[in-house]
Formats: structure tokens, C-alpha cells, sequence
């Protein structure tokens, strides 16, 4: 599971990307991506300025964008927003199919929620066909 949802192990996490510090590392390297994925590590959502970044990806071409989340803090307006600055996939954390089992597996996490969650993307999916949903079992 996400090592976030180990109490200790936060404890020992510290420091956050300032939006200029990304815009530096972005002009350093990111004429040279391909693609570029947001998240695996820490939960992307948290941060204020995701869809400044994803839009920032957009301005040096970089072709395809995926963002990894567990999915709670996703709300419609911020599936849609960050699709329309650019995102093409969101991987979704699966973290069980019954109420039980997810609820069981996410720390703090709620089985509707995530329920929630997939019928906002389905709808931006209207919008955006070419957006895409990818699913990783935990």
C-alpha cells in the first residue's frame, strides 16, 4: 500500500516543490520528455498548483500526462480541470471492489467516495472521449 499511510513513515516525510522550483526543473529537462507522471510517492491532489503544472507540461509539448491518486480528494471541477489544461490519464489506486475490502485496505478512505469518484471521470470522459482511466489493484 501507499507507504503514506504508514503513521511513522510521514512522521519522516518533510518539505514540499515550490511552483517556481518546478518551473525550473520543468525548463531543465522537460523538452526532452516523453511523457511525464505525476504522483507514485505522494498523493498529487494535495498539492495547489497541479493543474499549474499540468499546464505547465503543456507549454513544453510533452505528449502524454498521467497522474497516480488514490482518488479521495478528486472532485469533478478538478478531474475537468486538470483534462482541459491537458491530462490524458488518471491512474486510479483500486484498492478493493466491495465496501469491505476497500475500506479495509485505504486508511482513512470511504467505498462511495470512490464510487463517487469513478462516475465524475465517466462524465469528463463525455467531454474529453480521448481521456482515459487506468486502474491499479492494490
Amino acid at each position: 500500500m501507499c507507504y503514506f499511510s504508514d503513521e511513522e513513515k510521514r512522521k519522516n516525510c518533510r518539505g514540499i516543490f515550490r511552483f517556481e522550483d518546478i518551473e525550473r526543473i520543468a525548463k531543465a529537462l522537460f523538452e526532452r520528455e516523453l511523457k511525464l507522471q505525476i504522483g507514485c510517492g505522494a498523493e498529487p491532489t494535495l498539492y495547489k498548483d497541479l493543474i499549474k503544472i499540468i499546464a505547465l507540461d503543456k507549454q513544453y509539448k510533452i505528449s502524454y500526462i498521467s497522474l497516480t491518486t488514490n482518488g479521495n480528494l478528486l472532485t469533478k471541477e478538478l478531474i475537468s480541470d486538470a483534462t482541459e489544461a491537458g491530462l490524458n490519464e488518471i491512474t486510479l489506486s483500486t484498492h478493493g471492489m466491495t465496501k469491505k475490502a476497500y475500506e479495509h485496505l485505504m486508511t482513512n478512505g470511504r467505498f462511495d467516495l470512490f464510487r463517487q469518484t469513478l462516475q465524475y471521470i465517466k462524465e469528463v470522459k463525455t467531454i474529453y472521449p480521448k481521456f482515459k482511466l487506468l486502474s491499479i489493484t492494490r
